[in-house]
């Protein structure tokens, strides 16, 4: 989880998928260890639902 909170520390809002590809640790562990920080209130999260080239796109932001 240090891991984590340090990559968000460093690099502002992410992606869960951005987290995974950038630290190496699979998306199912970083997905996990998120949800634990998040109720630690460690984290924010917020669900995102954007839209690149018409197409909806919806994925989970983590911050600080």
């Amino acid at each position: 989880m240090n891991e984590i909170l340090q990559y968000l520390k460093n690099h502002g809002e992410r992606l869960d998928t951005d987290i995974a590809g950038a630290t190496g640790i699979s998306l199912a562990t970083v997905r996990l260890q998120l949800a634990e920080l998040a109720a630690k209130c460690e984290v924010v999260v917020c669900h995102s639902i954007k839209f690149k080239k018409g197409k909806k796109v919806e994925g989970t932001i983590y911050r600080i």
